[in-house]
């Protein structure tokens, strides 16, 4: 990624001005500075290094110069020259934020990866509010993966995890990493994995230590913890504390903080962790203890029992205890948010379903028997997302696909009208409002349960361009409506008939209008059949117990086999993802071929696809060169023959409706 040269403001007033910003107002050579800026803006780049270099000529120590000059080498190609350049701005203003962020970034594409690491940090404790220094920090962590880090870049990690412009889920590998690297844990994983059983009097204090030291508690709230290593620690520790607890023995616990964070996480994977019978045994034996009011609290606070308790099983049957809802805050640290999570959120939950305006009848029985699963497992489990501006649409699609090079926005983009169909419990809908500026987003799905929880993140967003309504896809031609970008992710392939279900969408769409489509690829599910044949061999029923019992099965699976490699999809660690995985009432998938009938038949121009990886766009690239957009579904068809994993995220794909 090039960079931008960073802009001088015109006048002193400016309230966010940065220190070099503000340095060059005063430089003699300032006026170079803003002519340079301006031919590299204009994409004269040799000119603007040469203007650059003449504003240090005058002015040595102006670090933007420098700095501007380092971006203008870069984009040039000269990497080892804007490395130079920007060493050199620091040096001259050792807190330039976004130089050690350029600086870090070219560091990474020579692969200095712990040096990137210490410059990205740094620029992003000087100036957290630049999104684009959070960004290219976070994606390093998640590629570096590094087993150690220094003081900094842990200091950086700690307020990513709160960073509301971070998707807490990005950070999960990196911290996991980490964490697996400490001795303290290493070694009871060791023991774990050799087959032994730690006893909790001596690994439970140094593991209790090392969680408290790391940046897991505060991530467990947010993400789904999605490590089977972490997962069996947990496991075993969540079961030695409930015998703990009811012997008598509470000082082997952990912190009551600790517990609640813990207790969220698994409040967040539905409670997917496997139980032995002795554990269901004394499980009931604690509930009988919580039905005294007084065993639920403690010192105001709840009690380690009730702690426990959640780790298994929700609250809802203390909903109607005063003082623990009294003590149910989402900003009182873990301890309050669980009880707001396990207390209140539900029954806000039941509200809004009854709220939610109905679009359409649902009279199709495919559509029935999906919405009844999604009414027992709405999906997916997700907290918080990144929080971004909004651009416009003729700014936009060409980020999300940047081979395009012909494309034309037909519509106001000042009003964006915007349908999703299939929005589950609304997380790509509330991505899709954040997102496109101007924008008026209208939401629809099968199931209230999931509309529900949709409604309820996206209030906390502050989202007052979505809104949600119950209906089926099949029937939404009589709506009456027409929109300028329809987006439809993984929804069409589980209908009676997805080409129905794209003509009734495609009749929806304003004339040059934009689509979203996400559908599954047939070469990419040879996992999942492995795995729905294993789940129907041993009769397991799509109910808690027996998805759990179909994660146990799946994990016992050789390492090579195309279903046990699904244990590390992030899906596969909750309920509601396991049973939209492995159990779905109804799946459909694609092939290209498939996809360009359809696209022919329904009149819609094929853009290009979001791919999940730069890596795949370079590949394909490198085996079809003559395709420069990226556009031929034939070469893309030839290339998935040859690497049958690439759409396991889904084929998805923009394309636009002819005019």
């Amino acid at each position: 990624m090039s960079d931008s040269p960073e802009a001088t403001p015109k006048t002193p007033a400016a309230p966010a001005m940065s220190a070099a910003a503000s340095a060059a107002l005063s430089s003699p050579a300032a006026p170079l500075l803003a002519r340079a800026a301006q031919l590299h803006r204009a994409g004269d780049l040799a000119a603007a290094v040469q203007t650059y270099r003449q504003a240090i000529v005058v002015d040595p120590g102006f670090a933007e110069a420098h700095h501007n000059l380092g971006a203008a080498l870069r984009a040039s190609g000269k990497r080892n020259e804007a490395i130079t350049a920007y060493r050199e701005a620091i040096r001259r203003m050792p807190d330039y934020a976004l130089a050690h962020t350029n600086l870090g970034g070219a560091l990474a594409e020579t692969g200095e990866l712990e040096a990137a690491l210490d410059h990205l940090a740094t620029g992003y404790l000087l100036a957290p509010e630049r999104p684009v220094t959070a960004r290219r920090l976070v994606n390093l962590l998640r590629r570096a993966s590094p087993p150690s880090v220094p003081e900094k870049v842990r200091e950086a990690l700690g307020r990513l995890v709160r960073d509301p412009a971070v998707e807490p889920q990005s950070l999960e590998s990196c911290i996991v990493a980490l964490l697996v690297q400490d001795p303290r844990i290493a070694a009871v994983l060791d023991t774990l994995a050799g087959g032994g059983t730690p006893a909790l009097e001596e690994v439970g204090p140094p593991v209790y230590a090392a969680l408290a030291e790391s940046e897991l508690p505060p991530l467990l709230a947010e993400a789904v913890l999605s490590d089977a290593r972490l997962e069996a620690l947990f496991a075993v520790l969540r079961a030695a504390w409930l015998e703990a607890l009811l012997e008598g023995r509470p000082e082997l616990l952990p912190s009551s903080e600790l517990l609640a964070a813990l207790a969220l996480q698994l409040e967040t994977v539905e409670w997917s962790w496997l139980e032995s019978a002795a554990e269901r045994e004394r499980l009931g034996r604690l509930e009988a203890q919580l039905q005294d009011p007084e065993g639920r609290r403690l010192d105001g606070q709840a009690s380690l029992a009730l702690l426990v308790y959640a780790l298994y099983r929700p609250l809802a049957a203390f909903e109607e205890d005063a003082e623990l809802l009294a003590l149910a805050d989402p900003a009182g640290g873990p301890q309050g948010l669980l009880l707001y999570r396990h207390l209140v959120e539900p029954v806000e939950r039941a509200r809004f379903a009854e709220t939610i305006p109905s679009a359409t009848p649902i009279r199709d029985r495919t559509s029935q028997s999906v919405r009844s699963m999604y009414e027992v497992n709405a999906y997916p489990r997700w907290r918080r997302i990144a929080r971004k501006p909004g651009q416009q649409v003729a700014r936009l699609i060409p980020e999300l696909l940047p081979d395009l090079r012909r494309f034309s926005v037909p519509f106001d983009q000042n009003r964006v009208r915007i349908l999703v169909a299939g929005c589950g419990t609304g997380r790509h809908a509330c991505m899709t409002a954040q997102r496109f500026a101007s924008s008026q987003v209208a939401a629809v799905d099968l199931s209230r349960r999931s509309l529900a929880y949709a409604v309820q993140r996206a209030r906390d967003l502050a989202l007052p361009n979505l809104h949600f309504l119950q209906g089926d896809l099949l029937e939404l031609a009589d709506l009456g409506e027409e929109f300028d970008i329809v987006e439809c992710s993984g929804v069409l392939h589980h209908l009676a008939s997805a080409e129905q279900g794209w003509r009734v969408l495609r009749g929806l769409l304003a004339p040059g209008g934009l689509m979203r489509i996400a559908l599954y690829s047939e070469s990419a599910r040879g996992g999942v059949e492995e795995a729905r044949r294993l789940i129907q061999e041993q009769g397991l029923a799509p109910t808690p117990e027996g998805i759990r019992a179909a994660r146990a099965a799946i994990r016992a699976l050789p390492e090579g086999s195309p279903a046990r490699l699904l244990a590390e999809s992030p899906d596969f660690f909750s309920l509601s993802g396991c049973r939209d995985l492995f159990f779905h009432v109804r799946e459909d998938r694609f092939t290209l071929p498939r996809v360009a009938r359809a696209l022919d038949s329904l009149g819609l121009t094929f853009l290009g696809f979001e791919l999940p990886s730069d890596g795949i766009r370079y590949n394909y690239r490198r085996r079809f060169p003559e395709d420069a957009e990226q556009r031929d579904l034939a070469k893309w068809d030839l290339f998935e023959q040859e690497n049958p994993l690439t759409f396991a995220a889904m084929y998805q794909f923009w394309c636009q409706a002819k005019r």
